[in-house]
């Protein structure tokens, strides 16, 4: 079953509801509504289009479907269907995944990492925080 409803304003409510998790993109960057789902635990289809790769790790965090497969999409949205262990099993590990790396800490830290390698400084300055 299927529903299109439009502006959501609960995305937690929202995917709590789900089983799985579609994106089947022509193309991606790095989708926050994929990290969003890998967060909220969910099992998940998605093509391998562009920054999805980086998120879903096919078999382990996912499902990666060729761009385009809607044979392929249909196929592992079945499986998943019909398989509650394994949608548990795959929406734990997206779930430890995002924690580990997709948070705003892990990000932050990655960024810090990065500038500082490219700037050759060897300590990071402290974070600015707004008075009060």
């Amino acid at each position: 079953r299927v529903t299109l409803i439009g502006e959501c304003r609960d995305v937690p409510g929202f995917l709590a509801a789900l089983d799985v998790f579609a994106q089947p993109s022509l193309t991606e960057g790095l989708s926050i509504a994929l990290l969003e789902a890998c967060a909220s635990g969910l099992a998940i289809v998605c093509s391998d289009a562009g920054g999805n790769t980086e998120i879903v790790d096919d078999g382990r965090t996912g499902r990666l479907v060729p761009t385009g497969d809607g044979a392929a999409l249909e196929a592992d949205l079945l499986e998943l269907a019909g398989n509650a262990a394994l949608r548990g099993r795959l929406g734990q590990a997206a779930a430890s995944w995002v924690q580990e790396h997709g948070s705003i800490a892990a990000v932050r830290s990655n960024y810090q990492s990065l500038y500082l390698s490219l700037s050759g400084w060897t300590q990071a300055i402290p974070t600015w925080r707004p008075a009060g």
